[in-house]
This record gives C-alpha cells, sequence and structure tokens, in this order.
C-alpha cells in the first residue's frame, strides 16, 4: 500500500508539472500558417494578377486579395486558438492602461525616430548620408509622408501588435518564462512573416546595384526584428498593453519611410544602405536597438517586473 501511494504521487507530480512545458501543437500550426500565410497570398495574387503597392510620397494604396489574405490570417489563428482552446482574450492586453503608463507611452513615442536618428547621424559623420541641397522642400515632402504613411500602416499595424506582442508574446511566456528565449523566437516569426510583405509589396529587398545580396539583407532584417521585439516586449511588459507598441510601430515606421522616400531630404549611398540606413535591417540600427533593449530589460529585472528562470 505504500508503495503504491508513493506511484500515486509521482503521477500527480508528473501531472501538474508536465502542462507547464506542453508545447500546445495548435499553437504550432498557428506559427506555421502565419509564416506561409504570405506565401499564399502571394501565389493567389499571381495567379488572379492582382499587385499591392504602397506609395506613401503619393498618398496610393492598392492592395490584393493575398495582402488581405497576409494582414487577416495571423488574426483569424489567435481568435481560432482562444475559442477552441478556452483561452481568456486578454491574452491579447487591449487595455490601455494610460493613466499608470504616461511614461511608457511617451518612451514608445519617441523611442523609434531617436534610433533612427542615432542611425543618420552617424551615417552623416561618416559621409554615408547626406543632406538634399534642397532640404527646405525635403522637409515639406518629409512632413506630407510621415502623415500619409500613418494612415497607411495603422490598421495593419493595429492587428501586429495585438497579433505578435500581445497574443504569441503571452503564448510563448507561458512555455518557458526568459525574455531572450521570449524575443528570440517571436522576433524570428515576426521576420519570417514580414519577408513576403517586403520581397513583394514594398521591395526593401530590391537593392539597387552596388548594394549586399537578398540572402545577407534577409539575415540582418531577421536580426533586426529580434533586437527590436526586446524593445517592443519591455515595452509591453512595462505597461502591460500592446498598444505603446503600436504607437511605437506606427510612428516609427513612418519616421523611417519619411526619411527613405523624401526625395528632397536626404541622399543615401546604396552600397552603405546596410551599414546605416534608417530601417531595422542596418547594422547601425541593430546595434542601437540592442543596447536600448538590454538597458530596458535591466530596468526590468532591478524592478521584478519578470522573474528569471
Amino acid at each position: 500500500m505504500i508503495n503504491s501511494q508513493k506511484t500515486i504521487k509521482i503521477d500527480e507530480s508528473d501531472a501538474i508539472y508536465k502542462p507547464k512545458k506542453h508545447l500546445d501543437k495548435f499553437l504550432i500550426f498557428f506559427v506555421v500558417t502565419i509564416i506561409l500565410c504570405g506565401w499564399l497570398g502571394r501565389i493567389i495574387d499571381s495567379i488572379l494578377g492582382q499587385k499591392t503597392s504602397i506609395d506613401p510620397a503619393d498618398g496610393i494604396s492598392n492592395s490584393s486579395l493575398g495582402m488581405l489574405i497576409w494582414i487577416i490570417t495571423p488574426a483569424l489563428m489567435s481568435i481560432l486558438y482562444i475559442k477552441f482552446r478556452n483561452q481568456d482574450n486578454n491574452d491579447f492586453r487591449l487595455s490601455f492602461h494610460f493613466k499608470k503608463n504616461k511614461k511608457g507611452y511617451f518612451l514608445a513615442l519617441i523611442i523609434f525616430p531617436l534610433m533612427v536618428v542615432s542611425s543618420l547621424l552617424i551615417g552623416i559623420i561618416f559621409g554615408i548620408v547626406q543632406f538634399s541641397e534642397n532640404i527646405d522642400m525635403g522637409i515639406n515632402e518629409f512632413i506630407t509622408i510621415f502623415l500619409t504613411t500613418i494612415g497607411l500602416t495603422l490598421f495593419k499595424n493595429i492587428f501586429e501588435e495585438i497579433i505578435f506582442r500581445g497574443f504569441l508574446t503571452t503564448k510563448i511566456e507561458s512555455i518557458k518564462n526568459n525574455p531572450f528565449y521570449i524575443n528570440t523566437l517571436t522576433g524570428l516569426i515576426w521576420a519570417l512573416w514580414h519577408i513576403p510583405y517586403f520581397l513583394f509589396v514594398v521591395g526593401y529587398f530590391n537593392l539597387e546595384e552596388g548594394s549586399i545580396n537578398y540572402f545577407f539583407t534577409i539575415i540582418l532584417f531577421i536580426l533586426g526584428c529580434i533586437s527590436f521585439s526586446f524593445v517592443f516586449y519591455s515595452i509591453r511588459l512595462k505597461t502591460n498593453s500592446i498598444w505603446p507598441g503600436v504607437l511605437m510601430h506606427t510612428t516609427g515606421g513612418a519616421f523611417s519611410a519619411a526619411c527613405i522616400l523624401s526625395n528632397n531630404f536626404l541622399i543615401f549611398n546604396p552600397s552603405f544602405n546596410w551599414i546605416s540606413y534608417p530601417t531595422i535591417e542596418s547594422v547601425i540600427m541593430i546595434c542601437v536597438c540592442s543596447i536600448i533593449a538590454a538597458a530596458f530589460i535591466r530596468s526590468m529585472k532591478k524592478s521584478k517586473k519578470f522573474d528569471k528562470e
């Protein structure tokens, strides 16, 4: 009888322990689906002869069925996961918590533009980036493109932050509450989801002659997504909300787009875009972001915002 009771206790202990480390098969299916949905959208667009184009300089945005599939699929998969796994929709972190986190919202507003400015200043110092001779006209272009891009990308960024910083990050946290593990995995999935969009829509990887090849650019892009994931995660952890991330993503992306697309504002040397460029795949942006992320994580550890495993 004593041995039998001991066996039952061991089994109960295992039953309590295993679910904490169990990787949900539906979650794996979710990840694979959102990685592949952009490529599926591209195939559908090719069959239908459709094409998505975004031109903030002219305020033009033509969306295709494939683009819609790319944006909507992760949201639908998250809803299905919550419904069929009886999960709490608080996983999305939709509460604003603004009154208690004004500092967090302010950081989210300025941190991405500050990283871009830091990268550009280093580029200017080393002669990689130059100001245009028509800077007055360039400033007007910059403002127009900045405001237009916010309008064109806000909807996408809301979906994106809900899925990646709201839902997916929470699910990975439940498997292993370690910031390096959480953000490396989230950043990798986030990057792989983006690649069809950048290849076929905005053309970030259509590099000009004299620049580096596709493969190296995509590797830098993945590293950039991972480093930025640490910053997004830290702000989400600080505020317990995805909305500062939406603010950071939208204003930062618009700021970067305005720097690139304003023809009379800045002049870039295509051969050195991989070093100093206002996007997350440039080496300087990755380094600056990594430094900021490390500072955030250190601050979070001191304030005991997360428990180290």
